[in-house]
């Protein structure tokens, strides 16, 4: 909630009922409160101090204070088993990467899922068993993947469904979520969009005029 972040005091005031109660501990000095947040976040790569200002920041936002059209977007898309990440796993990863609104690279692949693909994913995508019985498990397609994303914004239709899968097998494979900032186009289209009927992507791409080929195919829907 403070992209341009948050002083040592509103944090400390988060924690304890008056954030100036920690610097009149018995035995306390007054940096106790600057060394107590250091002690709980210095070691977090999710957050980073700026001692001029003492104010804490969310390391996401800091990629977010940048040019859209200069910035560096990893567009995402994967297919699944299903809706919840555990249950059901990536069966298909696509990657785009965008550098100065211009294509720059892609990464694309099938997954092994191990289990079988149900019947309504496959009628809804088309993949089937078959298709991927020989493809690699997904310990070894996420380094891969997670080295091609880099620091990129990550942009995705309904970016919190991406990231659930995605984070689940960070956490599994990394012992760590992903840091990458995120850009949900379906977020940005209820804003922006709020005369269509739908935000569904093959309604914003008529919309748009853009052409919206391989549906429901993880490299269709990031291209």
């Amino acid at each position: 909630q403070r992209p341009g972040g948050a002083t040592s005091s509103e944090l400390l005031g988060l924690l304890f009922s008056s954030g100036e109660a920690l610097n009149n501990l018995p035995g306390s000095t007054p940096e106790f409160g600057g060394r107590f947040l250091h002690s709980a976040l210095g070691t977090d790569p999710h957050f980073f101090h700026d001692p001029l200002a003492d104010r804490w920041h969310v390391t996401a936002h800091a990629s977010l204070r940048q040019d859209l059209s200069k910035a560096t977007l990893g567009v995402g898309d994967r297919e699944t088993t299903g809706l919840k990440p555990g249950p059901a796993v990536i069966t298909e990863i696509a990657a785009i990467q965008v550098t100065n609104g211009r294509f720059a690279a892609e990464f694309h692949t099938l997954v092994n899922p191990g289990r079988r693909v149900p019947m309504a994913i496959t009628q809804l995508t088309g993949i089937t068993d078959d298709m991927l019985r020989d493809q690699p498990r997904i310990d070894t397609i996420f380094p891969q993947l997670h080295a091609f994303l880099s620091s990129s914004v990550i942009v995705a239709h309904n970016a919190d469904f991406d990231f659930g899968f995605l984070n689940f097998d960070a956490h599994r494979l990394l012992s760590a979520p992903l840091l990458n900032p995120s850009l949900c186009t379906l977020k940005l289209a209820r804003r922006l969009l709020s005369g269509l009927r739908s935000r569904s992507l093959d309604v914003i791409a008529a919309h748009l005029g853009v052409s919206c080929l391989n549906r429901h195919r993880a490299l269709g829907d990031a291209r």
